[in-house]
């Protein structure tokens, strides 16, 4: 009724509670800086309001009601938070290689912030009044496409008309890849940029790590749509026999000219470097590369299939790169063994922890190409194989390694994120939570006034990263020393308090980590005897 009556006032005050202005009418000050992480709040562009929409849902707030009701107001209202939330946690200009064109039939669209691209699922660590409104955005497109409007009419909709940020791109891929053959001309485009094709993957693979937990019941079964299940990346082999010989042409020349474009791939590109995709994509399309075989069918009869053979520079450059990733195989395997162990004590031994420390303490493999996640994950898994050491080890394991353990631990607590967003509810991809568990374990040792005080400033993080460690082990803290979950709870409540004095951005720095810091030493006078309990 309140969407009918005035929707756009609806939208408005949904606009106010999730960005309010200061008292000047500027947006508010996101510079209050922790005591370990400084910035890290600029990340947080909505504040607690955001709390309001989790879990994440399309039926979370107004915009699937604004959507139907009041199209063009829904539209804008999602639009303004997408932005809002781009603006607060940008770092600088768009660079050229966060961004990909798409080459429509009537114009070239650039859409930019590539990080953009997964906010409308949980593998994307958005805020959840934004992952909220792209899922609602998706299940009115879906409806709309159900009762018979063109795919090109929706996506026209979806899409920013001068192109915009990613984060619209994944919508109109789960139209494409959900609608699908009924797609297929509105998907040649998007078919025709290795960028996107490449984005997507990656989107397949962040799957395989977090899977997503959203409701499936009323409009939350989008998650059963085969969006979920493929990638666009799919479509291209369907191309290559179902679809219409024009439209395969098509793809074709304009894969072509990103060729063109990229240059050569490089000897360690793969299916996730543009270059190479544009060449795989190229050569998947052309029928000369498949030949006829067979396979066993569900009844175990042998049924006719179509396998794709790539041609020989494809097919030795892809050798090469299996070559020389092999050794790699085994680092996966133990992180994999060491990520086990930890959800799962019961699949920890003191065998798994002899081999998962030896494997830790070893000096990392150089590499000669960019592998910055690799290397995250490979960090994450140090951490937490000195986790499980200190859990599961034997007291001479524990002795032998604490020092190493408790520097890991320390270093984790205390590090910037450098811009990357960090998943911080899933323990096992978040190296603050882990390291915080860590340490509560090390507490089993004894407690010292420097292993405290490293726990309890991780407690005044901005980006709330060690919370979820602390849920994790709070009784496991509690029967260490009672008191513990007191200090914990006040520092992490006085690292809120935020002063309404108007100053400078480096005088705000030093007060709030003074502050801070008289707070944490304040607790440990009273855990260690020298003062009351602070009140």
């Amino acid at each position: 009724v309140v969407v009918q009556a005035a929707p756009q006032e609806l939208a408005d005050l949904t606009l106010r509670i999730l960005v309010p202005n200061d008292a000047d009418g500027s947006p508010p000050s996101t510079s209050h800086l922790p005591l370990s992480v400084p910035g890290d709040l600029e990340r947080q562009p909505f504040g607690s309001s955001d709390s309001a929409f989790v879990p994440a849902s399309p039926d979370q707030g107004p915009f699937l009601t604004l959507l139907e009701q009041a199209p063009q107001i829904g539209l804008k209202l999602v639009r303004q938070l997408v932005d809002h939330a781009i603006s607060v946690r940008s770092r600088g200009p768009v660079r050229d290689k966060d961004s990909l064109t798409i080459h429509f039939a009537d114009s070239e669209r650039i859409f930019s912030r590539r990080e953009t691209y997964r906010w409308s699922r949980e593998t994307g660590n958005g805020a959840s009044c934004i992952q909220s409104a792209l899922m609602a955005l998706e299940v009115w497109a879906h409806r709309r496409v159900e009762n018979h409007e063109e795919v090109d009419a929706v996506l026209a909709d979806v899409l920013p008309p001068a192109g915009g940020p990613a984060a619209y791109l994944l919508v109109a891929v789960d139209i494409l890849l959900s609608h699908w053959p009924r797609s297929r001309r509105t998907a040649v485009p998007f078919l025709a940029c290795p960028d996107l094709l490449c984005l997507d993957l990656e989107r397949m693979v962040a799957n395989g790590l977090q899977q997503e937990t959203h409701d499936t019941s009323g409009s939350g079964s989008i998650k059963a749509r085969p969006s979920r299940q493929f990638c666009l990346f799919s479509l291209l082999e369907n191309n290559a026999f179902s679809g219409s010989p024009e439209l395969r042409i098509k793809i074709t020349g304009l894969l072509q000219k990103s060729i063109d474009r990229l240059g050569p791939y490089s000897d360690h590109a793969g299916k996730l470097d543009p270059a190479f995709m544009a060449v795989h994509a190229r050569n998947l399309l052309d029928p000369v590369n498949w030949r006829e075989t067979s396979i066993v069918g569900p009844g175990g009869e042998r049924v006719a299939a179509w396998e794709y053979v790539a041609p020989v520079e494809e097919d030795e450059h892809l050798e090469r790169l299996r070559a020389m990733i092999y050794p790699s195989f085994a680092d996966q395997d133990m992180q994999s063994a060491i990520r086990a162990a930890m959800s799962d004590p019961s699949r920890s031994s003191p065998e798994i922890v002899a081999e998962a420390v030896d494997w830790a303490r070893r000096p990392v493999p150089p590499t000669d190409h960019d592998a910055r996640d690799e290397a995250d994950l490979r960090n994450l898994a140090i951490v937490t194989a000195a986790v499980i050491a200190m859990r599961d080890g034997t007291e001479e394991v524990r002795a032998h390694h604490l020092e190493w353990a408790r520097g890991l631990f320390v270093e984790a607590l205390t590090a910037e994120t450098g811009g990357r967003v960090v998943p911080g509810t899933n323990i096992q991809f978040n190296p603050v939570a882990m390291a915080f568990m860590g340490m509560v374990h090390i507490f089993r040792r004894g407690v010292e006034p420097t292993d405290v005080g490293a726990v309890l400033e991780s407690a005044c993080r901005a980006d709330l990263l060690a919370a979820p460690g602390f849920h994790a082990a709070a009784v496991r803290v509690a029967d260490i020393d009672e008191r513990l979950p007191r200090a914990l709870l006040r520092t992490a409540f006085a690292s809120c308090i935020r002063s309404r004095r108007k100053y400078s951005v480096e005088e705000r720095t030093v007060d709030v980590a003074t502050r801070l810091r008289s707070v944490v030493d304040r607790e440990l006078g009273w855990l260690f005897g020298e003062d009351d309990e602070p009140q």
